[in-house]
């Protein structure tokens, strides 16, 4: 039936929250979720047989003992008092037995188990073949110890030691004395061969009352993937709050390729139909997957609400994804492909259901192929990066990249590193609805050659370096510049630090604190670009890193003016007994001695001031705890212009999950984010997530749920509230469930991990 068997003040309540879920599992860890006993092998002696046993010599590959022999007329041999038949890894033990030394069977009776490698059986009677390893047990039990597969059966008949045949049986893989759920069938049959099972007429009971006939079925009964349904999802879908519901089925079609195939039922649109092919070979792994929906009724109807009278519902998409290991055709190269395309633009918002984790309003569409060789690299790259957005203005639409190739070369010579980096790149996008200088497309060549001098000893290193950036363009219908134009700048950059560590003479011998200053200085001078188009600079968002690097800008289109001082300070506590940095501090100063003039036509407040203070904290007491905090501060203006602040806490188990999260950007955006994963009891847990816009004073996103977990099965209903495309709230609801030992959820883990960082951990822990 699966795949695989087993399968901020803001923040201060949230923060109570966490220290009282950490407070709770310090008192006592909560058992972990469906912590089950293990299968229960049957038992044999409590002791050895007797010194006085007898040993019989029946079979060369067979050894038998008894208390007690008496040999019968016809070859007939009675056997009494813990009687033990071995033969080449099966073991039968009874308390008495008939052996028919003309046929080499033997009838046991009384107290009966017989194990094999895989499978351990108890009956009351049994009839074994001591010759082809046969056996039949009646009124038996079997359990499998590897998977924790048990049951009951009136007769057992195993054919060979791979080959089992059960009649009017019923098995379970839930642990519990009384089982919550079971299948019961006229004939079950168990190829350890092929890992799989099969069952005749049967029926699946909750506790013991039959609740579904099913006349045939497959199952695994090992790690083999295997065909056959995995587990549904329902839930609510996006229209009108109509039912949704998903139900893929798995096709194992041979060891190296597989496909899954989800028929889908939307309320609302109607039936949708998705297929996922996965395909790994020597040096190639493929990835195609498709949808297709014949009439979406809603879609229907709101576009001839909007005028568009002749469309008839017919929804479509597709997309594969493949990555190329070329080692055998030329060695390092690898090749990467990622094509996606759809019917329209609001596809993947209206048809992917399930758990929204954000709004998809963006193709990235790809194909690479990179070479690395000793002492150079080359990347050929196409690209088209399209947003789906309604909002988004042709004129915003990014360029494709048609193609765009990068070569670096990196020699050192002496004590002189020598590196040279060059792009082209070719920027095209459609001129439908643009107007003036909207319409330039064109090439553009970059190099830059580099010299450096690098030295380093045991506790300093500096390395000052020369590189001189040099751009040219060849542009079409751009009206500021002829078609040809350019720029060259020369950077001059310095980068030294320090390290010096000792030991804390408060805290343990295992403990070290490291001192690391840093200096960074970097000047390039002012050439005028604004009569050059800018096809791809920007500014990043704020890390601590950017304090050190040479162009404010990413991109190729804009290159900084800079006379710019980074003096920074890292510090740090390293346990090395439990190879954890326990606090680590950064602090960095950066000094502008020109204001700078080049611009890319947006916000310019990312180290723009004239004296910017920026920091990063992280603290990690333990394994399980990680508090984090970033800040860009105006000294200038006296006032933050960016920050990231973040804790996270997972117990020991995984079982506990808390996050939270604030972040902010003057003039763009400030939000918290806080998720939980919270067991209330070994079998119940809750699940929630909040997303606030603090600028915009509202909440973007909810997600509360309830799990139960037992050591028979899993059940866990989702509701969600989410911001769509139009800014408006929409709501969810999901329902999954899972029979444990018979695979994971699987289906939304990814998204759900998204939502709550952490939440996958946990589903490998318990599965």
């Amino acid at each position: 039936m699966c795949r695989k068997l087993k399968q901020c003040c803001f923040l201060m309540p949230l923060t109570l929250l966490a220290c009282s879920v950490a407070f709770a599992e310090t008192r006592g860890e909560t058992e972990p979720a469906g912590a089950c006993r293990k299968p229960e092998l049957p038992v044999l002696y409590k002791s050895s047989p007797s010194d006085q046993a007898e040993t019989l010599d029946i079979d060369p590959t067979v050894t038998v003992h008894a208390n007690s022999v008496e040999y019968r007329e016809n070859n007939r041999l009675e056997l009494e008092g813990q009687v033990e038949i071995s033969k080449q890894g099966y073991y039968a033990r009874s308390d008495t037995a008939v052996i028919d030394q003309s046929k080499n069977e033997a009838a046991l009776e009384g107290h009966i188990v017989i194990q094999g490698p895989q499978m351990h059986m108890t009956s009351d009677s049994a009839e074994v073949n001591l010759t082809e390893g046969s056996a039949t047990l009646h009124n038996a039990d079997f359990i499998e110890p590897e998977t924790g597969l048990r049951g009951r059966a009136e007769m057992i008949d195993q054919q060979d030691e791979l080959h089992l045949t059960i009649r009017e049986g019923t098995f379970t893989t839930c642990q519990e004395e009384v089982p919550d759920w079971s299948f019961s069938a006229s004939e079950i049959e168990l190829d350890q061969e092929e890992g799989v099972g099969s069952a005749s007429h049967a029926r699946f009971n909750i506790l013991d009352v039959p609740v579904l006939y099913v006349p045939w079925f497959t199952f695994p009964i090992d790690d083999r993937r295997k065909s056959g349904f995995l587990y549904p999802t329902i839930g609510t879908s996006n229209v009108d709050s109509g039912l949704y519901v998903s139900t893929p089925y798995y096709l194992n079609l041979a060891p190296n390729y597989d496909a899954t195939i989800t028929p889908n039922w939307i309320g609302g649109r109607g039936a949708y139909e998705e297929v996922e092919f996965r395909y790994m070979g020597d040096i190639h792994q493929s990835r195609v997957s498709g949808g297709y929906i014949d009439e979406d009724k809603a879609y229907k109807s709101e576009q001839i609400d909007l005028g568009n009278v002749d469309e008839n519902g017919q929804r479509w998409g597709f997309n594969i994804e493949q990555d190329w290991k070329l080692d055998t055709l030329y060695t390092d190269t690898i090749g990467y492909l990622n094509y996606t395309q759809i019917s329209d633009d609001d596809y993947l918002d209206d048809l992917d259901q399930g758990l929204q984790v954000a709004s998809k309003d963006m193709l990235d569409r790809r194909f690479s192929v990179r070479h690395i060789g000793e002492r150079y690299q080359f990347e050929a790259l196409f690209q088209q990066y399209k947003s789906l957005s309604s909002s988004t203005l042709p004129s915003e639409q990014s360029y494709q990249r048609l193609p765009e190739l990068n070569l670096s070369i990196f020699q050192p010579y002496k004590t002189l590193d020598l590196d040279w980096d060059s792009q082209y790149v070719y920027f095209y996008r459609d001129q439908d609805q643009l107007v003036g200088d909207e319409l330039v497309r064109g090439s553009r060549a970059r190099h830059r050659p580099t010299v450096s001098v690098p030295w380093r000893n045991s506790f300093a290193h500096a390395k000052p370096s020369v590189s001189v950036d040099h751009t040219d363009y060849y542009l079409e219908d751009w009206s500021q510049t002829d078609k040809h134009a350019g720029r060259t700048i020369p950077v001059f950059e310095f980068d030294a630090g320090m390290a010096f560590d000792r030991t804390p003479t408060l805290l343990p011998e295992s403990y070290t604190n490291s001192l690391e200053p840093r200096l960074y200085y970097v000047y390039s001078d002012y050439v005028d670009q604004s009569d050059l188009p800018n096809f791809d600079s920007s500014i990043p968002s704020f890390n601590y890193d950017n304090l050190f690097r040479a162009n404010r800008f990413t991109g190729g289109d804009r290159i900084s003016d800079e006379n710019r001082l980074t003096l920074s300070v890292t510090s740090r506590y390293t346990d090395w007994d439990r190879g954890l940095d326990v606090v680590s501090l950064s602090l960095g100063q950066v000094s502008q001695f020109e204001r700078r003039k080049v611009t890319s036509g947006q916000n310019q407040s990312i180290l723009d001031g004239e004296s910017m203070l920026a920091s990063e904290v992280t603290v990690r007491p333990d394994h399980l705890w990680t508090l984090r905090f970033s800040n860009l501060w105006d000294a200038s203006k006296n006032e933050t212009e960016e920050s990231v602040s973040s804790v996270s806490y997972q117990s020991p188990n995984n079982q506990s999950v808390v996050n939270m999260a604030h972040r902010f950007r003057r003039g763009e955006i400030e939000q918290s984010d806080a998720s939980v994963i919270y067991p209330m009891s070994s079998e119940f847990s809750v699940l929630g997530q909040w997303r606030y816009a603090l600028d915009e004073n509202r909440t973007i996103g909810t997600l509360a749920g309830i799990e139960y977990t037992s050591c028979c099965w899993r059940i866990q209903m989702l509701g969600q509230r989410y911001l769509t495309d139009t800014s408006e709230m929409d709501n969810g609801i999901l329902f999954r469930f899972q029979l444990r030992g018979l695979g994971g959820f699987g289906v939304n883990d990814s998204k759900m991990d998204s939502l709550i960082p952490g939440y996958q951990r946990r589903e490998e822990e318990i599965n």
